[in-house]
């Protein structure tokens, strides 16, 4: 049945979801480490983008600065495993859930 299927774009749907989320990031906790680790991950996602942009849009930056940011983002991606798999350093309420 395709009663329930959605008619929005799924690009179009993923920024949806990203603008409405930013909105409230951070409000929930800001000691949480795992927050920490997802706005370096999102961070390093960025320069990912913006070091293709730079290469196709404007010829600078190349081969080179691509690998650079995608280390960053393997990097911060292992950061965030680590957080999430170190449930001492998470704050309190969370700790006792698990």
């Amino acid at each position: 049945m395709s009663h329930f299927r959605s008619t929005i774009d799924p690009i179009e749907a993923f920024s949806l979801r990203g603008d409405m989320l930013r909105e409230q990031f951070g409000r929930w906790d800001d000691e949480d480490p795992i927050c920490h680790r997802l706005l370096d991950l999102v961070e390093a996602q960025n320069e990912i983008a913006d070091a293709i942009d730079d290469d196709v849009n404007y010829g600078f930056g190349g081969d080179a600065a691509i690998k650079a940011a995608v280390a960053k983002r393997t990097e911060a991606a292992c950061k965030l495993m680590a957080a999430l798999n170190d449930r001492e350093s998470w704050p309190e309420p969370y700790r006792s859930t698990i």
